[in-house]
């Protein structure tokens, strides 16, 4: 199937269930430090889900490991964010282990 279609079916299917009163999925993203193929990555896929509904966000590598946590968990109870992905590889001092 080409993306077109791919893309019209899951926005038909979304548009459904909208209208039987269930929410948006919403997708959280989060990306931290500046390596060029984890923002490619991220951006596309931001943009595929824009469909849905998406939010990139973006910090520094020099984001502390309680920082990074606290907006995790922020996003985690936000009732709008349906799905969050923490984008890897995490910077260097950063420990991904931590999100378990």
């Amino acid at each position: 199937l080409s993306m077109h279609i791919i893309i019209y079916r899951i926005q038909r299917d979304v548009e459904e269930l909208v209208a039987q009163g269930n929410m948006r999925p919403h997708l959280g993203v989060v990306l931290v430090g500046d390596d060029p193929a984890s923002r490619t990555y991220v951006r596309n896929k931001t943009r595929a889900a824009s469909i849905l509904g998406s939010d990139m966000i973006v910090r520094p590598s020099s984001v502390s490991q309680e920082e990074l946590l606290e907006l995790i968990d922020k996003m985690n109870r936000d009732w709008r964010v349906s799905g969050l992905l923490v984008q890897l590889p995490l910077p260097a001092g950063l420990k991904c282990t931590a999100f378990e």
